[in-house]
């Protein structure tokens, strides 16, 4: 029973931060002007965009509504979520500028 008793005390210590409010709006704030900027540049296939852009938009509009009343941790996951979608478009945009012949695709609807 010792070594339970030390796992469990052991599990009921460890703790996480999660940072202020503020930070996470801010911070919110500065991923969706990336996004948008990206999202712009990519552009949306034609004719219907895929998922990853249908969830950019609704990640877009959600956090265009961030409440800052909000709890400190639901702020961080919509963080950390924008971030996520954020790299992936990064990631979508460098690759189009190392193959610059790749076919072109229509701007996103504003």
């Amino acid at each position: 029973m010792g070594v339970v008793r030390l796992a469990t005390r052991k599990a009921l210590v460890l703790t996480f931060s999660v940072p202020p409010a503020h930070a996470s709006l801010k911070a919110i704030e500065e991923l969706r002007g990336h996004l948008e900027m990206l999202l712009d540049a990519v552009g949306a296939p034609s004719p219907s965009p895929p998922a990853m852009f249908c969830h950019a938009e609704r990640l877009l509009r959600i956090t265009a509504q961030e409440d800052p009343a909000a709890t400190p941790y639901h702020l961080w996951e919509r963080t950390r979520a924008l971030a996520a979608v954020t790299r992936k478009f990064a990631g979508l945009y460098e690759l189009r500028l190392a193959r610059p012949n790749t076919p072109s695709t229509t701007r996103r609807a504003g």
